[in-house]
C-alpha cells in the first residue's frame, strides 16, 4: 500500500534538497503546493539548472500566479516555455533583464520565448568581431574624446560605454 501512495511533501522537500542542492527555504516554497512542485519538476525535464529554475519558479512564476489570481497550471508560461527561457539566459542569448520582459510577454501573447526574443530584437551581441567593429567606429568618430582619454581623463570612459550601448541597443554582453 505504501508504494502506491504519492510522495509526501516532507519527502519531496528532502529530495529537492539532496537531488537538486536546494536550500531548505527553497524546498519549502517549491513544495508549498503540489501544483508548484509539479511545475518545478516539469521545468527540470527541459532545463537542467535546478537552482536557476527554482529561483524563477519562486520569483516570477509565483508573482505571476498571484497577480493573475490563477493556478500555475493555467499560466501560458508553461514549464517547457520557462525552461526554454532559462536556456536562453544560460547560454547568453539574452540577458536576465531581458528574460523578465520576455517572461511577461509570453504570458501576454501566448508565444514561445524564442519567437518573442526574435520579434523584440533582444538577442545579445557576444561576437567579439562585431563588438570590435562597433568600438573602432566609436573611436574613429570621436577623436576629441579619445584625445581627452589619452590625456588622462579616465571618466570619459563612461561616454564610450554609453555610445556602445546606444549603437548595440544595449545588446552587448561580457564574456565569462
Amino acid at each position: 500500500m505504501r508504494k502506491g501512495l504519492p510522495e509526501l511533501p516532507h519527502e519531496k522537500r528532502l529530495r529537492f534538497m539532496s537531488a537538486h542542492g536546494l536550500t531548505p527555504y527553497m524546498a519549502e516554497i517549491l513544495t508549498s503546493s503540489r501544483a508548484v512542485a509539479d511545475y518545478y519538476e516539469q521545468t527540470l525535464q527541459f532545463c537542467n539548472d535546478a537552482k536557476l529554475a527554482a529561483n524563477w519558479v519562486m520569483g516570477e512564476v509565483l508573482r505571476l500566479q498571484k497577480d493573475k489570481n490563477s493556478m500555475v497550471e493555467m499560466l501560458k508560461v508553461t514549464p517547457k516555455r520557462l525552461a526554454s527561457l532559462l536556456i536562453l539566459v544560460s547560454n547568453n542569448t539574452i540577458s536576465a533583464q531581458a528574460a523578465k520582459k520576455v517572461f511577461d510577454l509570453i504570458e501576454a501573447h501566448d508565444k514561445d520565448p524564442e519567437v518573442i526574443v526574435e520579434e523584440q530584437g533582444l538577442k545579445q551581441i557576444s561576437d567579439t568581431n562585431a563588438l570590435e567593429k562597433v568600438v573602432r567606429d566609436i573611436l574613429e568618430k570621436n577623436q576629441a574624446e579619445v584625445a581627452r582619454y589619452k590625456a588622462g581623463e579616465k571618466k570619459i570612459m563612461g561616454f564610450f560605454v554609453g555610445e556602445a550601448m546606444k549603437l548595440t541597443k544595449v545588446k552587448a554582453t561580457r564574456r565569462k
